[in-house]
Formats: structure tokens, sequence, C-alpha cells
């Protein structure tokens, strides 16, 4: 089966369980693209990488649920992370036609620099949806709205768990200008609307399960 079939079909059962009140982000919210948007861009390669953190296009138009400070404070969890680790990882979640390789999602690790809301630690994980891999595993970037991030990178990031008990691993990042590229405005901001003012954590990693 083409790695694009692969990635075509991942894309699509994400966009379809962001309108599903059931499925892998709770009802209202879809930090997903809306059933109506596409995309067109081809993989990343190790020779076409974005420089890490470059937004390349915006598609907020096509967002079930468009970026605000007023929507981020509806969101479960939102930190400030460095991109420790990204792993293509087989989520069980993904229902797969018989025959067909299992498709796979970004998981990636973060070391977190400052929890604004929805977690501990200082380090945590969670799965990027509607996201592809540069061919050697090194960068990833988002369909909706083309975040590119590698190990190193800073995010502000925010999303919500899947399903109705908030397991560490089964966080979902959303896209769509929720999880952005660092700056510090726009981390005062964050601060400011979610009224936290704690330092960086300094407990232990959380354990997933």
């Amino acid at each position: 089966m083409p790695k694009m079939r692969i990635i075509l079909r991942l894309v699509a059962t994400a966009l379809a369980l962001s309108s599903c009140s059931t499925a892998l982000l709770p009802p209202g919210g879809a930090g997903l693209p809306s059933a109506s948007s596409s995309s067109n861009q081809a993989p990343l390669s190790s020779n076409t990488e974005p420089p890490a953190g470059q937004v390349i296009t915006s598609s907020t138009g096509s967002c079930a649920q468009i970026y605000s400070l007023q929507t981020l404070v509806q969101r479960t969890f939102a930190f400030d992370g460095t991109v420790k680790s990204i792993e293509s990882r087989l989520d069980p979640s993904l229902s797969n036609e018989p025959g067909d390789p299992p498709p796979r999602t970004p998981w990636v690790t973060f070391t977190v620099n400052h929890w604004y809301k929805g977690g501990t630690g200082s380090e945590t994980s969670l799965w990027m949806y509607v996201a592809i891999m540069s061919e050697d595993g090194k960068t990833f970037r988002s369909y909706s709205d083309g975040i590119a991030a590698q190990v190193g990178t800073r995010l502000l990031v925010t999303g919500e768990p899947r399903g109705s008990e908030p397991v560490p691993s089964q966080r979902i990042a959303w896209t769509c200008g929720f999880t952005q590229p660092y700056t510090s405005r726009t981390a005062a901001e964050w601060a400011k609307v979610t009224s936290r003012t704690s330092s960086t954590p300094t407990t232990g990693p959380e354990k997933h399960r």
C-alpha cells in the first residue's frame, strides 16, 4: 500500500472522528480541520524540511473551532514545552481495513517549561493528530496550520484528552492555531488568561498508561 494512501486514510479518520461526539475529541470541540478541509501538501523529506516552528500556511477558515484566548481557556490542558523526542506509533484507537499496514501517528514527548493548566510534571507526551512525519523521522508538520517542529522546537501546546478519562497517554494536541510556536508575547497572554503564575514544575515525569 503506497505511503500516501496510508497518510490520507489517517487524515480522513481523524477528520471523521472530529465531528463525532463519541470519538477522540469531546463533544462540541474540534481543534482538527472540519470535514470540508483538504490538504495537497506532500510529505516532508529531509531535504525540504522548513525551519522548526515556522508557520507554513493558515487554514483556520476550515477549522471546526478557531483559536482565540476565549476558546483556549475551554481546553483541558495547556503548556509551554520543548520537543524532546518524536516517534511514529501505532494508535490502537484508529481503525484500519483488513490487510492494510497499521496506521501510525506522531507521538511527541515534551520537556515542560511551564504548565498553564491541566497537568503536572517536567515531561509529558501526546498524540499529534492530522500531522505527518518527515521521512527521516526528525520533523513533524500539522496539516491544518502547517506548524513544523523537530527536537528542540519550543511550542505552546493545548488540547483535549480522548474520551471521558483524562489519562495523560490519551491526550491529543489540537491544531488549527491552538498549538503554535512559542513567543514571549503569546506565552504572557496564555499565563494571564489561564490565571497561572507558577514557575517551571519540579516534579517528575507523568506516568503514562
